[in-house]
């Protein structure tokens, strides 16, 4: 069978690590990491991303779902083949963890309650008191950067009610009167 040569598209970082096998068919990560002066957690990612490719292979303790230790050996695989005649081997790492996007979305959610209690507070300062209805006409109009929630306008109000920013009168619970 005739071997199909290939074009092979990588990012610069996959490149660099590449190249590092021009003259050796197997170097430690600790080589590989000093050779080109990628980050530990980077190079590890862009390893185990041409480890998936069978372009590279790793020796010892490290593979594809634990992280490849310092001494662990990468080796060039002699017998990578592929049909394809172009082949896109830089893919995007994953940057983020659902951990860290569970954060961030916690995150805007908690300034998001905080810009919602801003806008109650500037408009009962300036209306003194204001009916439940009204006061929540008035906040999703004033909040133009997103649309909160009834029940988020809710919570806020009775957030600023037990730090006592806002109070209901006595005899109508659907009013609310500023306390300066």
């Amino acid at each position: 069978m005739e071997a199909v040569v290939s074009t092979q598209s990588t990012g610069t970082f996959q490149l660099s690590i590449l190249f590092q096998f021009n003259h050796r068919d197997s170097l430690t990560f600790l080589e590989l990491q000093t050779n080109t002066m990628i980050e530990k957690e980077k190079l590890d990612q862009y390893v185990k991303q041409l480890v998936g490719f069978n372009v590279l292979a790793v020796s010892g303790n490290g593979g594809k779902d634990t992280e490849i230790q310092l001494t662990d050996t990468i080796q060039l695989n002699l017998s990578y083949s592929n049909r394809k005649i172009r082949v896109n081997l830089a893919l995007p790492l994953k940057s983020e963890t659902k951990q860290e996007t569970e954060q961030a979305h916690q995150s805007v959610k908690d300034d998001r309650m905080l810009v919602i209690q801003a806008c109650i507070v500037r408009t009962m300062k300036s209306r003194k008191q204001l009916k439940h209805a009204l006061l929540l006409a008035e906040v999703m109009q004033q909040l133009q950067n997103f649309q909160p929630s009834v029940p988020a306008i809710k919570k806020c109000i009775g957030i600023l009610i037990e730090k006592d920013y806002i109070e209901r009168l006595d005899g109508e619970n659907d009013t609310y009167q500023y306390r300066a």
